[in-house]
C-alpha cells in the first residue's frame, strides 16, 4: 500500500512495534517494496553472519490484496475495460517483480540451492463490498469467512 494507513491511523508495524521512521511511512513508497528491501538485508546478513547455519524466513506479502493499489508503470501494462481487473493484474506483475528480486537475492548470496520456497494464497475473495469491489472466487464455493 502506498499510504500504510486504516482509518487514518498509521497501519505499520514491525516486531510488534509501530513504525515512526518518515521513510518507511512515505507514501512515495510501496510497502511491497519496502518489505522487499527489509527481505534482501536479512538475506544478506543471514549470508554474511551466518553463512554456516539453516535459515527460516515467512515472508507474508500484502500482494495480490484489496486495496487494489499498483504502481502506474504495472496497471499501465494491463489492458482492460474493467478498472479492477486493471488494478489486479498491476498487482500481479509487481508480484511477479517481487518474487524475482527474492530469488535473486537468494542467488546472489549463494542460498538458492539450499533454499525452499512455499507459496500459498489467502481463503478467497470476500463477500462484503468494499468501494465497489467484490472478491470472486470462482470457480471455487464460498468466500472470506463462510467457514
Amino acid at each position: 500500500y502506498w499510504t500504510k494507513e486504516f482509518n487514518d491511523y498509521t497501519d505499520l508495524h514491525e516486531n510488534g512495534e509501530l513504525v515512526v521512521d518518515d521513510d518507511e511511512l512515505s507514501s512515495d513508497v510501496h510497502s511491497a517494496y519496502l518489505f522487499q528491501s527489509k527481505v534482501e538485508n536479512i538475506i544478506s546478513d543471514h549470508s554474511e553472519n551466518y553463512p554456516d547455519q539453516p535459515m527460516f524466513l515467512y515472508y507474508s506479502l500484502q500482494l495480490v490484496h484489496f486495496p487494489y493499489e499498483p504502481p502506474a508503470e504495472f496497471a499501465s501494462r494491463c489492458q482492460s475495460s474493467d478498472i479492477t481487473t486493471t488494478k489486479f493484474c498491476g498487482l500481479t506483475l509487481m508480484l511477479d517483480e517481487v518474487i524475482a528480486n527474492l530469488t535473486c537475492a537468494l542467488k546472489s548470496n549463494n542460498m538458492i540451492d539450499n533454499t525452499v520456497l512455499i507459496f500459498a494464497s489467502d481463503n478467497g475473495g470476500t463477500a462484503e463490498l468494499n468501494d465497489n469491489i467484490v472478491g470472486n472466487s470462482v470457480p471455487f464455493r464460498g468466500h472470506k469467512f463462510s467457514f
